[in-house]
């Protein structure tokens, strides 16, 4: 089968079943990429696909996981429909490094609050911090979503109610007027402006890219969640995560935050202790 039209079968499948615009758009990239070696004629076996990962093998690991997603679910589909065989399916996913994502600590987020302008940027940053919403989420705040059991949200995985903090919901209801939360010079605020007063906010407090930015502090809530005692699964769903491997991030986080800590406090760092029989020695840790 041509590529072009197998691709053009498959994204029609996918907006038919209203996928987001997002997904639409990282198939496309994907089998944009599958295309480009593959120009005329699909690839016929599990090595054209192995030649083609070796091709892309200098991406970002984020990108060829995705790739390898995509790329996955669409030979899949063509299998089912009986227009191919599945020659992905002995392709195992491409290993990537653990990376773990930006956050700022206790001192940086106290720095960052006094940075703000107006009670309206200090509030925008109260409930990012206090809630982890996205900040797509964060503009769709109405008064008839913001109540006092949480905030009302429709995110990526369905609608959901996230819990906020009475104190954090009290800045909240001094804001807007009475439909709209957050509104600025030229009315309502869209997620350009909200994105734009966090990243003022954040060069103001001396924070430098790669920190600059709204999802850098939904990811300080995700750590400090795990960190102050709450467990991974009400986790997952204040932050509407599909899959609990995303949520997990936090706790492999906050475990290597804790091992940094202690090879910094351990009360073994700098003792001198027996090494052996004969005498002792200095050991230091670290």
């Amino acid at each position: 089968m041509r590529t072009a039209h197998a691709a053009r079968l498959f994204l029609d499948t996918r907006r038919s079943r209203n996928v987001s615009s997002k997904t639409i758009e990282a198939y496309e990239w994907a089998l944009a990429k599958m295309a480009a070696l593959y120009p005329l004629e699909l690839p016929s076996t599990s090595g054209d696909i192995e030649k083609m990962f070796r091709h892309y093998a200098n991406f970002a690991p984020d990108s060829l996981a995705s790739l390898w997603r995509r790329l996955l679910t669409f030979w899949r589909w063509m299998a089912v429909k009986g227009y191919a065989e599945n020659i992905m399916q002995d392709i195992p996913p491409p290993t990537s490094r653990l990376i773990l994502p930006r956050t700022l600590n206790t001192d940086e987020t106290r720095q960052l609050l006094s940075c703000a302008d107006t009670s309206r940027d200090y509030a925008i940053l109260a409930v990012l911090l206090d809630t982890g919403i996205r900040v797509g989420e964060l503009a769709s705040m109405t008064r008839e979503t913001t109540r006092s059991d949480g905030i009302r949200v429709s995110g990526k995985t369905g609608d959901r109610i996230v819990p906020i903090s009475p104190e954090v919901l009290t800045l909240v209801e001094r804001q807007g007027d009475q439909g709209v939360v957050w509104i600025g010079l030229r009315g309502p605020m869209t997620v350009s402006g909200l994105q734009n007063i966090v990243r003022r906010c954040m060069r103001r407090a001396g924070f430098l890219p790669p920190k600059l930015g709204p999802h850098t502090l939904r990811h300080t809530f995700g750590m400090q969640y795990i960190l102050n005692g709450g467990d991974v699964f009400s986790l997952q769903r204040i932050m509407g995560h599909t899959k609990i491997e995303t949520t997990m991030i936090y706790v492999n986080m906050s475990n290597a935050l804790v091992a940094r800590q202690h090879r910094k406090f351990s009360p073994m760092r700098n003792l001198v202790c027996p090494d052996d029989k004969s005498g002792c020695s200095l050991v230091k840790l670290g």
